[in-house]
């Protein structure tokens, strides 16, 4: 009984995991985009001087 009860924590700890990797996939895409776009205003700061 107890080996199915930690079969399930695990199962759940993993499902956590896999959400976790998810949001921090996305969370990297989007800090890409957004360097990506500060740096085009700064650049464009630059050639205003």
């Amino acid at each position: 009984m107890s080996y199915k009860v930690s079969e399930k924590e695990d199962t759940i700890s993993n499902h956590r995991t896999c959400q976790d990797e998810k949001i921090v996939a996305t969370f990297l895409a989007e800090l890409s985009k957004v360097l990506a776009s500060l740096e085009s205003l700064s650049e464009k700061k630059d050639f205003s001087k």
